[in-house]
């Protein structure tokens, strides 16, 4: 009879350590996976929360660090990712696309945040142009403010860290290849 009662309390153990589908009882260690994946997790939905887990092609796709077509101003931009962030992180990279060129120094805003300056590389104050109208711009965050990965120098017309070309540029090529063939 002891027997029994033992093996009833092994089952009520198991019964009361086991996870539900209703999330009533929860993990309380690392689940050993044997070698296994979790799979089918999220699909068709995107994930809506900070704690869920992604998916490989929302990794690849760079879905956590797009912001969409930027609102605000030119020089106070304002970005909303998904999931929203809850803090600033040094490392944190974004891209979106500028509602219009800068005109000087540029503060962004994730989520509600408190706004951080947009700086060159290097940290150097942003003075206007260096971000245009329309264009995909990266930035990253260093623990103090926000960099640009890719911008326009407007002193020079010349673009790093991305495949833009300045109008500028293509004039000014425009015009030295009529002078070359005219023999000027």
């Amino acid at each position: 009879m002891e027997r029994t009662w033992k093996s009833h309390a092994d089952v009520v153990g198991a019964l009361q350590n086991c996870m539900t589908l209703t999330g009533e009882t929860v993990p309380v260690a690392n689940i050993p996976m044997g070698g296994f994946k979790f799979t089918g997790y999220g699909t068709g939905n995107a994930p809506n929360a900070r704690s869920d887990i992604p998916q490989a092609g929302q990794v690849q796709d760079s879905a956590f660090m797009w912001g969409g077509t930027a609102t605000g101003t030119a020089n106070a931009i304002l970005l909303a990712p998904t999931p929203a962030i809850a803090a600033y992180a040094a490392g944190q990279a974004f891209r979106f696309k500028a509602p219009a060129a800068n005109t000087g120094a540029a503060t962004v805003s994730i989520n509600g945040l408190a706004a951080q300056a947009m700086t060159r590389p290097g940290g150097t104050a942003l003075s206007g142009s260096e971000i245009l109208a329309g264009a995909t711009v990266e930035i990253v965050y260093d623990g103090a403010q926000f960099q640009l990965a890719s911008f326009v120098n407007p002193t020079t017309s010349t673009s790093w860290g991305n495949a833009q070309t300045s109008v500028f540029n293509i004039e000014r090529a425009a015009r030295r290849a009529r002078q070359y063939a005219a023999g000027l």
